[in-house]
């Protein structure tokens, strides 16, 4: 990468059907960057994708309790998407003195839309979503609460997020091997806004804030849930099994 994120927009949190994730992103191209690459790798054909999803979004909606041990790879649904290879491209060959095969890394010149799984917690009688499937809070949701491990387990996995930073530098290494900053750039000037908008308008579209009860108290979220699986999402684990009550 020639870049690192300063900030980062708020998490866009969503569950929609298989068909309309289907007709949403397969304009775009999906892509790994939080990991190393097979060295012939491209890009990720959608299908392999939208399989993925399906198998996700299927197992969600059965209400069955996600293991990690056993279910790990419905959390292989991840990676990112960007509207032009050219700009996450990938770096020069290496090889993995353990296996002795040839990998590449990520050299992107341009953030992408990072997309992975969320769960819903409760922790100290406050619902949290915005946390990643391993059960580990972003920043904004731990700030001032002195949290370090926070309680999230991987059957409370309520759909997908997408990330996009708001502001990156960019920079170069310098003498001493150290990271020196260059530019500033506010991320609403790059190419990949504009594919992160037309995903994001796109769903908001069909979709709505999901709101439930448990008990007497309401819970409003930013989760976007289309309105086409409104009534199949009930036997969600997380909802299932607290007695949400959806409105």
């Amino acid at each position: 990468m020639k870049f690192f994120a300063q900030s980062w927009l708020p998490s866009y949190m969503f569950l929609i059907s298989p068909n309309e994730f289907n007709d949403i992103f397969d304009d775009y191209r999906h892509i790994y960057a939080d990991r190393r690459v097979a060295e012939n790798y491209v890009e990720t054909e959608h299908k392999i994708l939208f399989d993925k999803y399906k198998a996700f979004y299927e197992t969600l909606i059965s209400g069955k309790r996600i293991i990690m041990k056993t279910d790990y790879e419905l959390f292989d649904v991840c990676g990112g998407f960007t509207g032009d290879l050219s700009i996450c491209e990938y770096g020069e060959k290496f090889m993995d003195k353990r296996d002795k095969q040839w990998y590449k890394s990520p050299d992107f010149t341009e953030p992408y839309i990072e997309m992975r799984p969320f769960i819903l917690a409760f922790y100290a009688n406050t619902l949290f979503t915005n946390i990643g499937y391993t059960g580990k809070f972003l920043p904004e949701d731990a700030a001032g609460m002195n949290i370090k491990y926070p309680v999230g387990y991987p059957e409370n996995a309520m759909g997908i997020r997408l990330e996009y930073p708001k502001e990156i530098y960019y920079y170069k290494i310098n003498a001493n091997n150290v990271a020196e900053a260059t530019k500033k750039v506010k991320c609403a000037e790059l190419q990949n806004y504009n594919v992160y908008k037309k995903i994001t308008d796109r769903i908001n579209k069909i979709s709505k804030a999901l709101i439930f009860s448990i008990g007497e108290k309401e819970y409003k979220t930013k989760i976007k849930i289309s309105k086409s699986i409104k009534d199949q999402i009930g036997d969600i684990y997380f909802l299932k099994t607290n007695a949400c009550v959806i409105k």
